[in-house]
């Protein structure tokens, strides 16, 4: 499955509550989430997880693979070297 479509479908928040699959992950009135992946399907899984989580998401960074990245509304891209570790990573 593609890993945007795969975030969208077991990702999902109702009011302050997250529902990943079957947990269910309450956010307490103020607080806020982070995002945090690496990976050539970090960007596209981060951009979905923003869209379900929305106005709950603080800041987030993602490292993906040099030409992997993409703009995203509340997370930092960082593209770096693969398979060999570089200076951005």
């Amino acid at each position: 499955m593609e890993p945007r479509r795969a975030v969208q479908r077991s990702l999902r928040r109702v009011e302050r509550t997250i529902h990943a699959d079957r947990a269910a992950i309450p956010v307490p009135e103020h607080g806020r989430v982070w995002i945090v992946g690496a990976g050539k399907a970090a960007v596209p899984m981060a951009a979905a997880a923003e869209v379900a989580l929305g106005d709950l998401v603080a800041d987030g960074v993602v490292v993906t693979k040099v030409g992997h990245g993409g703009p995203l509304h509340r997370v930092r891209v960082v593209e770096a070297g693969h398979p060999v570790p570089d200076a951005a990573g």
